[in-house]
């Protein structure tokens, strides 16, 4: 089901809609990215390993992180994957 017809369903309303494709060939995500570094709100740094046991897939590295924690977040998150790719949140709404 496409995300705007579940948002419909869902009674969400918005004035606009485009799709991620969209915003990422148009330059908007790069031109955000730049815009939030240059505030300071994207940044490189390293997390700290997670509390309790280590999973078997952490690794400690440099990468880049969104200052979350400038919004009442516990930790500030990561934007990218190892590989360079951005990370994506594709949790369902319902």
């Amino acid at each position: 089901m496409c995300p705007k017809t579940t948002l419909t369903r869902r009674v969400v309303a918005a004035k606009y809609f485009s799709s991620e494709r969209a915003l990422v060939e148009s330059g908007a995500v790069d031109r955000a990215f730049e815009e939030l570094t240059k505030q300071g709100l994207i940044y490189q740094g390293r997390l700290e390993p997670p509390k309790g046991q280590l999973p078997d897939d952490w690794e400690d590295r440099e990468q880049t992180l969104f200052r979350s924690t400038a919004f009442g977040d516990d930790v500030d998150r990561p934007l990218k994957k190892s590989d360079g790719r951005f990370r994506t949140s594709r949790k369902k709404i319902y």
